[in-house]
């Protein structure tokens, strides 16, 4: 049997990267299929588009003086580093593909955790595992690298800059793609990436990936992308005095305590803490939030004993009441 030998093949008017590697492994690289991603879900990054933001309304995320580490849309942490800095989630134009980014008006670092399967086992992100993370940008990314934890936050790589690549337009994407070193692990629950951006910046496409090449980003439906947030994330709007949500309560007797039940879209990553904003109706505040799960929330309330049904909503007709529940590493 005939035997071509040869490390790469390339079509003859490329004249970036070949189009496949063949390692000496039997490993194949490839930087795109019919120019999509490889596979689905080969993107470790939750929400890297950042389509889905369910904190603020408006978008609008700021810190005051001094260091501080936020949450803003979904996933994406900010850490101040001096200056108080504003991050803005902005509908993308120009960029093809795009719909969201974020802007910062102050040189930040910008930051995802991504949940291990069990804490301090490092399962995908092995040691010499090669991994690669990639972004559209506005402005040059400044030093960052990969890491394990939370506080503190452990290297998992050596800190580089990223290498600019295909530009359209303002945007540049940008690469950063290390081998992961053997550092111990006790109970980390994530992995992680961080770099720094400059002042008045957008970023949008974010993707980490295992192995050498940063290939196309990979676009999920806005519907998966959401309930993969919601494992961290939930945010329930409960209507306004005008519109308002109604519960139905069951009670073990005729004169016991009424309780209910509320259902999270999705089991979230731990039991959550629960946080309400918005002013409540007068009528509506007879209420107490007895026990949470990762999965529900159980309510109870002083209800009379021939009531089942309990409004609890806004006392302003335009502005909803919310309940979040923040399960974030």
């Amino acid at each position: 049997m005939s035997q071509l030998k040869t490390n790469n093949i390339t079509n003859v008017s490329n004249t970036g990267d070949p189009n496949i590697v063949l390692g000496d492994s039997g490993d194949v690289q490839v930087q795109s299929l019919n120019s999509g991603p490889l596979a689905g879900f080969r993107n470790q990054i939750v929400n890297g588009g950042f389509t889905v933001n369910q904190r603020e309304a408006s978008g609008t995320y700021t810190t005051s003086a001094g260091a501080q580490t936020i949450y803003t849309v979904d996933r994406l942490v900010m850490n101040q580093i001096s200056n108080a800095v504003t991050l803005q989630s902005q509908l993308v134009n120009d960029l093809p593909g795009f719909t969201k980014g974020v802007h910062v008006n102050q040189t930040c670092g910008l930051k995802q955790r991504v949940e291990l399967e069990w804490p301090g086992s490092r399962g995908l992100f092995a040691p010499n595992s090669v991994w690669t993370f990639s972004c559209w940008s506005t402005k040059p990314l400044q030093t960052g690298g990969f890491f394990f934890g939370v506080s503190p936050e452990v290297a998992a790589s050596t800190a580089a800059v990223p290498t600019a690549g295909e530009t359209i337009g303002p945007w540049t994407r940008y690469t950063y793609t290390a081998t992961l070193n053997s550092v111990a692990l006790t109970n980390e629950p994530c992995f992680g990436v961080v770099f720094t951006f400059p002042a008045d910046t957008r970023t949008t496409g974010w993707q980490l990936e295992r192995g050498p090449v940063a290939t196309p980003f990979e676009h999920r439906p806005i519907g998966t992308e959401l309930a993969l947030c919601q494992r961290y994330m939930t945010v329930l709007d409960l209507g306004t005095n005008t519109n308002p949500v109604h519960w139905t309560f069951s009670r073990a007797t005729d004169t016991g305590a009424p309780y209910g039940t509320v259902q999270f879209p999705t089991t979230m990553r731990v039991r959550p803490t629960f946080q309400e904003v918005g002013t409540v109706n007068a009528y509506a505040t007879n209420m107490n939030f007895a026990t949470t799960t990762s999965c529900s929330l159980t309510l109870n309330t002083s209800l009379s004993a021939h009531q089942n049904a309990l409004q609890r909503c806004s006392a302003n007709s335009n502005t909803f009441l919310k309940w979040y529940f923040d399960a974030e590493l």
